[in-house]
């Protein structure tokens, strides 16, 4: 009877492992699946910034994920990442006038084609930057639909995607993490893990279901007195009805079909 039993929880715990294993591999397929369908989406923003401070001038080049949200080149990403001068004053106070201005600002595709671009509209309440190119391409992007979205609750999984840097030549990547806040006011706002902040910096999100979530964003304590910005700043998610409406202010570029 002893060994009857033993036999028996053996089996129970291997069927419980083969579970796990399996969750696993779908949450897998699922994350590839949608870097396959909206990988494509996610581009690289190239930029150039002259920035002004105590008397003083230098340029600085630059480059984060952008996430296109219509079908002739329309970019979301943060603005903090695109003017970082920005967020610096609002965290730190800077005690003299600090100035930027963008020299040059391409969109790197998939492909390696870089298209000329520029600022569309600058949302600071939202941390939100949005460009396009200069001239309507000639074929349609591969864009993200800000109408497919949804938002995930408390310890939900969700598929972030990135472009790498120079030295992985621009290569994709996912990554699969929890939603362990959820903050509502004065917005909804999502964060993973604070260590993974750089990470997930300017980055699509997306349910497993592939519906979009939002990108990720700055929010910041204004006028933050100390602490330093590792205290005054985080980086969520913004959600897609967000980034919606602030959509709705650019004037059309010809006629920007979303």
């Amino acid at each position: 009877m002893r060994t009857t039993w033993i036999r028996f929880a053996a089996c129970v715990v291997v069927f419980g492992l083969l579970g796990s294993v399996t969750s696993a591999d779908d949450t897998a397929d699922r994350g590839r699946a949608i870097l396959a369908e909206r990988g494509s989406a996610v581009v690289t923003v190239l930029s150039v910034l002259s920035v002004s401070y105590g008397g003083g001038e230098d340029e600085r080049e630059l480059d984060s994920n952008g996430t296109v949200i219509g079908p002739s080149g329309l970019t979301v990403l943060s603005l903090g990442a695109l003017e970082p001068t920005r967020l610096i004053e609002k965290t730190r106070g800077a005690s003299g006038k600090m100035t930027s201005k963008i020299v040059s600002l391409k969109i790197l595709l998939e492909d390696e084609e870089e298209i000329p671009a520029e600022v569309v509209l600058r949302d600071d309440d939202l941390d939100l930057a949005f460009i396009r190119p200069v001239k309507k391409p000639d074929k349609p992007f591969p864009y993200v639909d800000l109408d497919d979205s949804d938002k995930p609750e408390l310890l939900d999984e969700i598929v972030i995607l990135a472009r790498l840097g120079q030295v992985t030549r621009r290569a994709p990547s996912v990554m699969i993490e929890r939603v362990e806040t959820v903050m509502r006011k004065p917005r909804d706002f999502f964060l993973v893990g604070l260590h993974l902040s750089h990470a997930v910096l300017c980055s699509p999100a997306f349910t497993l279901d592939g519906k979009f979530i939002g990108i990720g964003v700055y929010r910041a304590i204004k006028g933050a007195s100390s602490g330093g910005m590792g205290q005054s700043v985080v980086v969520g998610f913004v959600c897609a009805e967000d980034i919606r409406e602030s959509v709705d202010q650019i004037p059309p570029f010809d006629a920007e079909s979303r």
